[in-house]
């Protein structure tokens, strides 16, 4: 994380993040400028949640963010003022969040598709067993990651200033895969369109699942850039390789088991934590071979976390 703020703080990069109080239309308001392009990376992104159902309105309005995931044209008309336009927007969000908020999370951000679209990550927890002290990062690395990270954020995008909308950057620069990458992409879409006949499957999780290979592409080609950065975006390679689209794809059971775990608990009742907590007593060494546990043995084992809810 050092290495993350030494570079941002070094370059003072353009890249902004929205604060925690941005509501729709303040995040419609930023958009409207020239560059649509934004970055929002929240440690406590259970307010964002809370802003997209609507905490200063009374109803969901998600447009803005379901459309500026494929970057599709957005209109919003206001009742204060004229329309605002907007060609092509981008929008990326990364959150920081307790399981209990995906659990929370409404369900008209499913049925819109809204945690369709995101990537889902719930690591085990560590606490208890972390280490106290760790090793310094080498330095030959961390010089490594800064002049890479730099050569990112230095990256020049071509100009057009004829543009519509005055943008800074000018149109796309296309990046297409080789033959090779296209074979494979093939196989991944097989392997996924065939994980989609389950109709024993969340509908919710398989909506995500529509949009997985999408996303492996998206990871593609963040690869292929940061291998490839230079000086000038237009000296990077316009093909990607098979190489790069396996390096993307390794992460795909990764992104299936997290989601599934992910839209296995949006929506579960206020209990499911002690239900895991129960689960988690049941497996204990002594239990092992078991078929039968007296209630009286077993509430001696939870009787600290339950007494108080007991009448």
């Amino acid at each position: 994380m050092k290495l993350e703020l030494d570079i941002f703080d070094e370059l003072e990069c353009q890249l902004k993040e929205l604060v925690i109080s941005a509501t729709r239309k303040a995040l419609i308001e930023e958009k409207k400028q020239p560059i649509t392009k934004e970055w929002t990376s929240l440690k406590e992104g259970a307010e964002v949640f809370q802003m997209m159902a609507g905490r200063y309105s009374d109803k969901i309005n998600i447009d803005i963010y379901l459309k500026s995931f494929s970057s599709d044209n957005v209109t919003i008309d206001r009742a204060s003022g004229k329309s605002i336009s907007m060609n092509n927007p981008t929008l990326t969000i990364g959150l920081y969040v307790q399981p209990s908020v995906i659990q929370e999370l409404p369900s008209n951000f499913s049925n819109r598709g809204l945690t369709q679209r995101f990537l889902f990550f719930l690591p085990k927890s560590f606490i208890g067993s972390r280490k106290i002290e760790t090793r310094e990062i080498p330095n030959d690395l961390e010089m490594a990651y800064k002049k890479n990270v730099r050569q990112l954020l230095e990256l020049k995008l071509p100009s057009n200033n004829t543009s519509e909308n005055n943008s800074k950057t000018g149109p796309a620069i296309p990046i297409t895969l080789d033959d090779e990458a296209q074979l494979y992409l093939i196989q991944i879409q097989t392997e996924i369109e065939r994980m989609l006949r389950n109709q024993d499957v969340n509908p919710d999780f398989k909506g995500w699942l529509g949009k997985l290979c999408g996303q492996i592409l998206r990871i593609t080609g963040l690869i292929h850039i940061a291998e490839n950065a230079s000086s000038d975006i237009n000296d990077i390679k316009k093909t990607i390789s098979k190489d790069t689209l396996i390096k993307a794809d390794s992460l795909r059971n990764y992104f299936i088991e997290h989601a599934e775990q992910a839209f296995g608990i949006i929506g579960e009742n206020e209990n499911l934590d002690d239900v895991k907590y129960l689960l988690n007593k049941l497996k204990l060494d002594k239990y092992k071979g078991q078929g039968r546990i007296e209630m009286h043995e077993m509430w001696q084992v939870v009787k600290k976390r339950f007494k108080n809810q007991i009448n």
